[in-house]
């Protein structure tokens, strides 16, 4: 029997450089199989090893889940990444399905949602354990989608929530991106986002300011955006990046940091930046923005340029005195990422 990870269709492109290093960082742990659904080999053009194609094309649901009962049947767990947070009644088209052998097939959203579900649907009818790696806190619940087969489902955050943390990403990032380290800055600054929703006003409302810095706010096409890759290459280049208030306020944008981190970009914080996760996880580095919050924490984006300058000469000191931390020691060997995943799927019955 064997373990594989289930990279799923219809993946933001500009997040393939996380997933990518999700991938990693599992299969440097159980060396997994990826159980791919791309036709066009992607998963082999980022030189990832053990790719298991399988092929998801179908015009009947109940085709699909014949097929697939015999594709997964020599798995006992799988690791799935879904990235999904849109506000729908899963279990309802799930079983739509079921009365309607073409539901959702000529809409691509639906069609890409419901495959995912079926093939977790099919495992767990197989009795094949489902790991869950919840990236955004927002993305559903597979417990309460098959409430039958709770038992069978574990589900993992980025950031420790009710001790549901696993450093899934982490070693494969923070790895990669040392060891193309440059130590030529160019810039001060570097800096994206997104601003989709009302609660992100105030950065359009400061466009200016962090645009004349070196910054970029997107605000209406995602042709602005660039890649993953693209934007380590920013950072790398940069002393000082920016986090702010994830989309959900609740959370820290751990990934922006360590992307940052690794690539000797000084992450300052903005005032509002929801810190609970971040001491419950990484209390190390929680004390360190305490320590430092005069230089670290951006309370005006009017102030934001005399913080680069003042703390300049503190900068690198600053880097270095983090990735002094076990925080971050621990994850350039693949030695305490194997560990937690021993303690916490391995040797634990539930989560």
């Amino acid at each position: 029997m064997k373990e594989g990870i289930m990279r799923i269709k219809g993946i933001v492109q500009s997040q393939n450089a996380l997933y990518e290093n999700i991938l990693r960082t599992i299969q440097s742990v159980n060396n997994a199989d990826i159980i791919s659904f791309y036709k066009n080999n992607k998963d082999k053009k980022l030189f990832l090893n053990n790719i298991n194609f399988i092929d998801l094309d179908t015009n009947s649901w109940s085709k699909l889940r014949k097929k697939l009962r015999n594709d997964l049947k020599n798995y006992n767990r799988i690791y799935v990444i879904f990235g999904n947070i849109y506000k729908i009644d899963y279990r309802k088209m799930l079983d739509m399905t079921y009365y309607d052998d073409k539901y959702g097939i000529n809409f691509v959203t639906n069609y890409i949602i419901l495959q995912t579900l079926i093939v977790i649907e099919v495992a767990l009818s197989l009795g094949i354990e489902i790991v869950y790696l919840k990236i955004d806190p927002q993305e559903f619940d597979l417990k309460k989608i098959f409430e039958n087969k709770q038992d069978l489902i574990k589900e993992f955050y980025i950031l420790d929530r009710n001790n549901n943390y696993l450093p899934f990403y982490e070693y494969s990032l923070i790895t990669r991106n040392e060891n193309k380290l440059c130590h030529l800055k160019l810039r001060d600054f570097a800096f994206r986002a997104t601003c989709l929703t009302n609660d992100r006003k105030y950065l359009e409302d400061n466009k200016e300011i962090i645009e004349k810095l070196g910054g970029k706010i997107i605000t209406k096409t995602k042709s602005e955006t660039i890649s993953q890759n693209d934007y380590y290459d920013e950072l790398s280049f940069s002393n000082f990046t920016l986090i702010v208030p994830s989309y959900d306020i609740t959370t820290f944008s751990i990934i922006r940091f360590f992307e940052a981190l690794s690539l000797n970009c000084l992450p300052l914080l903005y005032y509002t930046v929801n810190l609970n996760d971040l001491r419950k996880t990484f209390p190390e580095i929680y004390n360190i923005y305490i320590k430092y919050k005069e230089k670290l924490i951006v309370n005006n984006f009017n102030d934001l340029e005399n913080i680069i300058n003042n703390c300049i000469n503190k900068s690198e000191d600053i880097i270095n005195e983090f990735k002094s931390t076990n925080d971050y020691q621990n994850f350039l060997t693949i030695d305490y990422t194997k560990n937690l995943f021993k303690e916490k799927i391995y040797e634990s019955k539930e989560v």
